[in-house]
């Protein structure tokens, strides 16, 4: 991976933010790689179990060897790599979905449904082996079960609409703010829950999957044609094409109509004046530390 090229994901970009997301993506493609083969390879086994009975029961799955840990699959069972395909299949149709809505230029794109899919994907890898059956006389499951609708609740209050109005062409243009921070917050709780039933193995690969959307997924811009979240042009043009047009009209002193006259060049230089200080103030707003922030609670 190219360590210039992920300047352009991080605001302070480090040594350390580098080494980190690297280990990330090399433990996702290795393990991505070992759970869709693994169906494909002839492991041994010396369960000698037998149920005694003349015909097996197929809907009764569970084998001594699908816990046993193999080298070939990085020490990883046959039972954690079909929770790994149940994660990757979700984080694959998921995306599929978030691409359509992208291509429509819908605030809810890739990130967000790929997010959005692998927490759900989670959290019924969870109910089904989370919490196996016992000695307990008590629904284990039961109290996990209320997370994700008290969670979605945190998580509605992370979402801002807005409007902002365009002042060149004057048009309003809807904005919504923190739907993948607040599916992001939905898919920890799964984590959390993972975690919490001893999936281990189910918890780390969801959750390098979750840094890596977040971090590299594409972006939604309204208009924007780019996934870089810095591009905001608009339908009607970019910022840079009507400095170019209005600037050479200025230059030989004739102004064209279709370009809206000194009234477009006038709307031009506010809209780049309020840009820079919007840029300013979101540069210091970064720089305030965490006790002097307004709190939210």
């Amino acid at each position: 991976m190219n360590y210039f090229a992920l300047k352009a994901y991080f605001t302070e970009f480090s040594q350390q933010k580098y080494v980190f997301y690297l280990v990330c993506l090399l433990y996702v493609i290795c393990t991505s790689i070992v759970v869709i083969i693994e169906p494909f390879l002839s492991l041994p086994c010396d369960d000698e179990h037998e149920s005694g009975l003349e015909f097996e029961n197929v809907l009764f799955r569970y084998s001594i060897c699908d816990y046993r840990r193999h080298p070939e699959l990085l020490f990883l069972s046959r039972a954690e790599c079909e929770r790994g395909r149940h994660l990757l299949s979700a984080v694959f149709f998921g995306s599929l979905i978030g691409y359509e809505r992208r291509s429509s230029d819908r605030p809810a794109g890739i990130r967000t449904m790929a997010l959005v899919s692998l927490g759900s994907a989670l959290f019924t890898v969870n109910s089904t082996f989370g919490f196996l059956e016992g000695p307990m006389s008590w629904d284990s499951s039961r109290v996990s079960a209320s997370i994700p609708s008290g969670v979605g609740f945190l998580g509605a209050g992370l979402i801002v609409k807005s409007s902002e109005k365009d002042p060149i062409t004057g048009e309003s243009h809807h904005l919504v703010q923190g739907i993948t921070t607040a599916a992001a917050t939905w898919l920890s709780a799964a984590v959390g829950i993972a975690c919490g039933g001893g999936l281990y193995f189910a918890a780390s690969f969801a959750t390098a999957l979750n840094l890596l959307l977040l971090r590299f997924g594409p972006r939604f811009v309204e208009g924007a044609t780019s996934t870089d979240p810095s591009s905001g042009a608009s339908r009607m043009g970019g910022t840079d094409e009507w400095t170019n047009l209005v600037g050479k009209d200025v230059e030989a002193g004739q102004i064209a109509q279709s370009y809206g006259g000194a009234e477009a060049f006038q709307k031009l230089k506010t809209h780049e004046e309020e840009q820079i200080t919007r840029s300013t103030s979101t540069r210091m707003s970064k720089n305030m530390s965490f006790r002097n922030r307004p709190s939210l609670m």
